[in-house]
């Protein structure tokens, strides 16, 4: 790569106003324009800080003192306890400039001026280029006739005078240049003088009025007479935008006009505005002007109104500035329903302007123009909202009970997953302000329970709680009541009622068996109408000893038999002929209502002579599991042989297959079978350091394809920290990171295999460690078939460091070969897939 030198130049630029021709507004004699030549620094600059003079130099060429009627003759400057004389002007922009001490800003130097003992103060604009301004202080002499006052200015910042100026002044005319000037004077350089001049005329306010108040928008009746009297007798009068002006009388003798507000439908000033109308007498040359001005001040007209609309007691006025709190305007509202509160008031536009509370609007309000569009303001009182509950759409449900959590009361309601109609909480809100400030939330419903389905909620007020498929028998307390809260964000008012989730009655169960032969044996009454609770296994048994597979009772030992259940809506193993000895946790779904109140489930044993034969293939132990071996949805492992000849009975309870790890392939854990959108997955969308997913990996060859076995000692690969990744999700969480950011781990917290929605491989699947990914690509040929694709690329759990993570390579030349390798945690493509694991949870076959 070239290397590329930038040179930089800084281009300093000075303007140094030494203003020192004495002339008003830019004309008279002297040297006008003189600013210093450039050849004057050529020792402290070379470049220059500024052009040559320009419009004739006249002088001396300092730039400081120049001849020619100059009223400001410059003798020293004082800088940083230094004395610089006037031609030592360079010297002093010199050290300016190179003060380390002077930061860059705008600051003054004082200086002395002949003939005048006070010192003077030049402003001076220093910048990273240097010293880029170098402004004199001018002074002006301004007589009006009783006294004479001295007033300092720069030129560009002009001549501010209107607080000597009166309104019967004609002006402040300029000695050196004899040009008449306003109050505010710009462009003067060098020491002036002023003189006041007086108008001829005269005016006087016939009902002493400085004050006009507007108290209505359509009609403005506060109005002032303004005689003239003196003067030519030829006036101009106009107002400024606030004001009207009606001549009354143009008699010269006394010239009258009429001033008012300007009439409109809004306001059309702030509070204390200023009106100001112009007098010009245009018979004298030059014409004589004078201004006279009215404080403009707004009067409102509020009206209140109950929530009805109709109108309570008379208008009230109030002056701007006046207030008027919440309490007050709430005592006057009448015939609020009982049980009601009166939480805000709104005006015309709708706007909550006051309210009981200070969330959404303040508790009192203050008439000013900033608020309103108009002096008329009509507040209407708005009652807290009403709730109406109905079960499903259409009977009303009173609760009958309160519950109290938190500090919050509200009604209780009770919600049934399985009776034969579940019920609906239907509320519908009514004098809310407006619906579409209608908010609903939950809380404490982690296990997502209820469904908030707000139905048409802002436009008609409705919403419907409802239980969702996650209530099951087994997860339902006595005790599992949540808070809803209702708010009106337009007055911040807010009302909680509670739901209950019930509990359901115990289930009841009946067991019978048919024997091959088609006939019904008798079990036990023991097995008829069996309670049992939520959350428990069912056990088979008669009276005298627990009923197992294959042992149903004393007289038909050594018959093999399955259990199938009447009526069964589950996604279970369980109603295809093929169980486990022991009946797993049922759920209220499975069950129908026993007209008693409670639920009932019938199961029917039936002989069937696979079912010995099965349990023959099932590994009797840990032990005995080896890598390949299938895994079922109860814990149950067969030989892959087996799965492949009976696959399509087994498949739909297939979670996955068997991987081992570890020197003595003691570490067994389960591999997903074929994970369906688990492709083009992130690692992350952040690239954080998570310090207890990083792994070390050292050894003589990373390529997976020449290491003759899957032990990691005997390969030469050792993995530091050689871990499982079954705890990367709480490594991540204990970093204070969101699961969300890391969408190959959620992939794997939220995955399920396909059918399965309990027992232990229902949930905690993990994303696998770069061991255990490892060890998956070493084991591919002993996987069944159409469980992982050979030419595999798995995602790992392990960071490499802050910005990427392991992941392993196939080879699409020869099936199962690849490398171990790293890329970037945001990389997305759908050549790397994502392989969930499961820690193994096995289960025995029941005894024969």
């Amino acid at each position: 790569m070239k290397n590329k030198l930038i040179l930089k130049v800084a281009v300093f630029s000075l303007f140094i106003y030494i203003l020192a021709l004495a002339s008003c507004g830019g004309g008279g004699g002297g040297a006008g324009g003189v600013s210093i030549p450039a050849s004057e620094y050529t020792t402290h600059n070379p470049t220059g800080w500024a052009g040559g003079g320009s419009g004739g130099s006249g002088g001396n060429g300092s730039g400081v003192n120049v001849s020619g009627g100059t009223p400001i003759v410059v003798t020293n400057y004082v800088y940083n306890g230094n004395n610089y004389t006037k031609d030592q002007i360079n010297e002093l922009i010199q050290a300016m400039r190179d003060n380390p001490s002077q930061p860059e800003g705008v600051f003054t130097v004082q200086f002395y001026v002949t003939g005048d003992s006070d010192p003077r103060y030049a402003r001076v604009t220093k910048t990273s280029n240097g010293v880029e301004k170098f402004e004199h202080q001018y002074k002006a002499t301004c007589n009006n006739g009783s006294n004479t006052e001295v007033r300092s200015f720069y030129k560009d910042s002009g001549l501010n005078i209107s607080d000597l100026t009166t309104s019967n002044m004609a002006g402040w005319r300029c000695s050196q240049n004899a040009v008449l000037y306003g109050s505010v004077i710009t462009g003067m350089q060098g020491d002036i003088t002023l003189t006041a001049e007086f108008v001829s005329f005269s005016t006087s306010r016939q009902n002493n009025k400085t004050q006009l108040v507007a108290t209505s928008d359509i009609s403005v009746v506060d109005s002032e007479t303004i005689t003239i009297t003196g003067g030519s007798g030829t006036f101009s009068v106009t107002g400024d935008s606030y004001l009207n002006v009606t001549q009354v009388s143009s008699n010269p003798a006394q010239y009258t006009v009429s001033i008012k507000i300007n009439g409109t439908a809004f306001i059309g000033f702030n509070d204390n505005a200023t009106g100001t109308i112009t007098i010009t007498d245009t018979g004298v040359t030059p014409n004589e002007t004078q201004t006279v001005s009215f404080a403009l001040k707004n009067m409102y007209t509020y009206q209140l109104k109950d929530a009805s609309g109709a109108e309570v007691g008379s208008p009230v006025q109030k002056n701007a500035g006046e207030t008027l709190d919440f309490n007050t305007a709430k005592s006057a509202i009448t015939g609020v329903p009982t049980g009601r509160e009166v939480v805000a008031f709104k005006n015309d536009a709708g706007n909550v302007v006051l309210c009981g509370n200070t969330s959404p609007g303040p508790t009192s309000l203050t008439f000013n123009s900033m608020t309103f569009t108009s002096r008329f303001i009509n507040l209407q009182a708005v009652l807290d909202f009403t709730m109406t509950t109905k079960n499903a759409a259409s009977t009303v449900w009173n609760a009958t009970e309160t519950y109290s959590y938190g500090g919050d009361s509200g009604p209780l309601y009770t919600l049934e997953k399985f009776s034969t109609t579940n019920k609906e909480l239907h509320v519908t809100i009514t004098d809310c302000s407006a619906n579409s400030n209608l908010s609903v939330t939950k809380a404490g419903d982690s296990q997502n329970f209820l469904e908030i389905a707000q139905t048409s909620l802002t436009t008609a007020g409705t919403f419907v709680v409802k239980l969702t498929n996650n209530v099951t028998h087994d997860s339902i307390g006595a005790d599992y009541i949540y808070p809803i809260t209702v708010t009106d964000s337009g007055t911040g008012t807010s009302k909680v009622i509670f739901v209950k989730i019930a509990q359901p009655p115990a289930y009841k169960y009946s067991l019978k068996y048919t024997k091959a032969d088609g006939t019904l044996a008798s079990i036990g009454t023991a097995n008829q109408n069996v309670v049992f609770t939520p959350g428990s296994q069912i056990t088979f048994g008669d009276q005298s000893a627990p009923l197992t597979m294959g042992k149903l009772d004393s007289s038909l030992t050594g018959v093999e038999a399955a259990i199938q259940i009447t009526g069964w809506t589950g996604t279970g193993p369980y109603g295809n002929g093929l169980s486990y000895g022991i009946f797993p946790n049922p759920g209220p779904a499975d069950c129908t209502s026993d007209g008693s109140g409670g639920y009932h489930i019938e199961l029917i044993a039936t002989t069937s002579p696979d079912i010995g034969v099965f349990y023959s293939n099932c590994r009797t132990s840990s032990n005995a599991v080896v890598a390949g071996d299938v895994v079922l949805s109860n814990g149950l492992c067969v030989d892959k042989t087996y799965y492949a000849n009976n696959s399509s009975t087994l498949s739909s309870y297939v979670v996955g297959t068997v991987c081992t790890r570890g020197a003595g392939n003691d570490q067994k854990f389960v591999l997903a079978k074929s994970p369906s959108n688990n492709t083009n997955l992130k690692w992350s969308d952040v690239n954080v350091n998570v310090g207890g997913l990083q792994v070390t990996i050292n050894g003589t060859d990373l390529n997976i394809g020449v290491v003759p076995t899957y032990d990691l000692e005997e390969a030469g690969l050792s993995f530091s920290p050689d871990s499982s990744g079954k705890n990367s999700l709480s490594i991540l969480e204990s970093a204070g990171q969101d699961v969300n950011d890391y969408p190959a781990f959620k992939y794997c917290k939220n995955y399920k295999p396909t059918g399965i929605t309990t027992g232990n491989y229902a949930s905690d699947w993990y994303l696998p460690s770069v061991a255990e990914v490892y060890a998956i690509h070493q084991q591919l040929s002993t996987f069944p078939s159409g469980f992982i694709d050979t030419q595999i690329w798995l995602t790992t759990s392990s960071q490499y460091n802050q910005t990427q993570f392991w992941y392993t390579q196939g080879s699409s030349v020869t099936p199962g070969l690849g490398n171990i390798c790293t890329i970037g945690k945001q990389y997305t493509s759908n050549d790397y897939e994502v392989y969930p694991c499961h820690e193994l949870n096995f289960t025995a076959p029941p005894s024969p």
